[in-house]
């Protein structure tokens, strides 16, 4: 009984009970990610560890939340720097390879100093149909802990450009800042044992908290949301990348070690393709 209360209260990833577990990147976006079916979704790429039926090792997949979970979405993606299998199951050290690959568009985002590695990338082309987009997310890290939020900054970004141009605007940055999101963007201050070793807080209110539980991640951010102001009917390009970063001094080596993930709600990415209530044809 006490294993049943415990699993209540957490979620579950790449399940072999949930069929979208075994949903490829391309069934993943048209079919969790994106709400609505009349969006028009094209050109659909990804940079991923695992196929779609390798639910323990793969570095993305499908989350469900279970009764009785305080986890704040019901269900959605997750894209990992390591296992995503490993959010929810096994030993609480996420510290998982992945793709083993780099990013430049996130070099070009968040610090071209910065060596990044075990990139998971979901992207592809949508027209919206409405003159703003916008979907939740959160991120989640293994990295909240000791005194790395003040020099590890596992990154994402959302990356939204016109299709065919060559400017990305990063969507995933903080409230009311130009600032992106990540671990040393977001978090308490740090006090290492005491002893003044660490930093002061940066942007402590949108950090939700540590160790909830629910996840093996020793901390997350709230509910964020990222939107933009685009041109109905114009298609876009937006790409979603999340990967383990070093200390970004220059001349460092990757650092893969400690992993971090952004989970992105179902039905949350709004084109705008809002045909209004049901009705009957009755009526």
């Amino acid at each position: 009984s006490l294993l049943l209360n415990l699993k209540a209260q957490t979620i579950r990833v790449n399940d072999v009970l949930d069929t979208e577990s075994s949903f490829s990147p391309e069934e993943l976006i048209e079919n969790v990610l994106v709400s609505g079916n009349c969006a028009n979704i094209s050109n659909i790429t990804s940079v991923v560890n695992g196929n779609p039926t390798d639910l323990t090792t793969k570095s993305y997949g499908y989350f469900k939340r279970l009764p009785g979970s305080t986890f704040p979405f019901e269900e959605g993606i997750i894209l990992t720097t390591g296992i995503a299998f490993s959010t929810t199951n096994g030993p609480s050290d996420l510290n998982n390879a992945s793709t083993g690959v780099s990013d430049f568009d996130l070099n070009q985002i968040i610090d071209p100093n910065t060596a990044f590695t075990d990139a998971t990338v979901f992207e592809f082309d949508f027209t919206p149909s409405s003159d703003t987009i916008n979907f939740r997310y959160l991120m989640a890290s293994e990295e909240y802990e000791s005194n790395y939020p003040c020099l590890y900054s596992d990154s994402f970004a959302f990356l939204l450009k016109v299709a065919g141009t060559a400017d990305y605007e990063n969507i995933a940055i903080v409230p009311e800042t130009i600032t992106p999101v990540s671990v040393t963007s977001v978090h308490p201050g740090v006090d290492l044992n005491g002893n003044g070793i660490g930093c002061g807080p940066q942007n402590e209110d949108y950090f939700e908290g540590y160790n909830f539980g629910d996840t093996n991640f020793n901390g997350r951010t709230t509910i964020l949301n990222a939107t933009a102001t685009v041109i109905p009917n114009k298609k876009y390009h937006i790409k979603l990348v999340i990967a383990d970063a070093n200390n970004g001094q220059i001349g460092g080596g990757f650092d893969s070690l400690f992993d971090s993930a952004v989970f992105l709600e179902a039905g949350s990415f709004n084109l705008g393709f809002d045909l209004g209530d049901d009705f009957l044809t009755a009526n």
